[in-house]
């Protein structure tokens, strides 16, 4: 994969989890500023982990990339939400 491809992906990969956040965390939408901010920073420590195992799922077994993109989501999103919940106590 070439470095535009890479930002694509990584650029697919964080949207996609975005939304995930959004839907596995409503109240979210009515959230203070800092709740939000710790909810994205924890985000974004795992954004690079999550996309070097996607990498490396997808290399070992291709046939199941789908699977490996919606678990990397599923890994950022729910990061996101434990940091917020986190950040209302």
């Amino acid at each position: 994969m070439n470095n535009q491809e890479i930002d694509a992906l990584g650029r697919k990969i964080a949207d996609a989890a975005m939304r995930e956040f959004a839907r596995l965390c409503p109240e979210a939408c009515q959230a203070d500023d800092r709740q939000l901010e710790q909810a994205l920073d924890a985000i974004r420590t795992e954004v690079d982990p999550a996309i070097d195992e996607l990498m490396r799922d997808v290399e070992s077994a291709p046939h199941a990339a789908n699977y490996a993109f919606a678990n990397t989501v599923l890994r950022l999103a729910t990061t996101g939400v434990k940091a917020f919940k986190a950040a209302a106590h």
